[in-house]
């Protein structure tokens, strides 16, 4: 794969989030519209299995998780997604992380820029990344549980993607939060995600979406 082919499919891997990332198209409805507005109402684990619903099962595959970290009130917490089982098994992602609205994610850059501060981890080692906060109203099934959410994108050519940590991110704790409150991280499905090979293995994408596990942050 040519450098110009490769960071053309990381530009059109997050082009594909920003896309439905806040953004609101103008004119009529149309039945198409319609089917649309139905489907984001449904939540996560519902349009997983509508998306899935005639891809085999299998027994074992690529584990995504959130870590379980801790913070001081006023600090930064540390937020970690990872996988396991997964050596030379992947060459893409697009996932959405969602999470209380009283933790800030730090930006790199302007705030009307959107970009998130964070950290590739070994497991994309080599990737092209990018990610964003979310911004504009957030999906019907979310709106209004004072949640905020970010998108995170890498691409490389083959399956070089191993288990391991893939991204950081970094969240301010509220300056009066309590000791002891847990705040949940979790991932969140939104059509444009994946989780794939090069093959466009989408028995592998269906495990990692119904098998990953969230984390949270827990104020000390």
């Amino acid at each position: 794969m040519t450098k110009r082919r490769f960071a053309a499919l990381g530009a059109a891997l997050l082009m594909s989030a920003l896309s439905v990332t806040g953004c609101k198209k103008d004119g009529g409805s149309s039945d198409n519209d319609s089917s649309e507005k139905k489907s984001a109402v449904m939540n996560y684990d519902d349009r997983i299995a509508e998306a899935y619903k005639d891809v085999e099962d299998i027994e074992s595959g690529p584990e995504l998780s959130v870590s379980r970290t801790s913070a001081p009130a006023g600090g930064v917490a540390e937020v970690t997604i990872s996988v396991d089982n997964a050596d030379e098994m992947w060459n893409m992602c697009g996932l959405h992380i969602e999470y209380p609205e009283e933790l800030k994610c730090q930006l790199n850059g302007s705030a009307e820029a959107h970009m998130t501060k964070y950290m590739a981890g070994d497991a994309c080692d080599g990737f092209l990344t990018s990610s964003m906060e979310w911004f504009g109203d957030m999906p019907e099934d979310l709106a209004g549980q004072g949640k905020s959410m970010v998108f995170f994108a890498a691409v490389s050519s083959g399956n070089p993607g191993v288990s391991g940590d893939i991204v950081t991110f970094y969240l301010d704790v509220p300056e009066d939060a309590e000791p002891g409150t847990v705040y949940p991280i979790d991932f969140y499905y939104y059509n444009t995600d994946q989780f794939t090979n090069i093959k466009g293995d989408k028995e592998m994408e269906k495990y990692a979406f119904t098998h990953w596990k969230g984390g949270s942050v827990t104020v000390e």
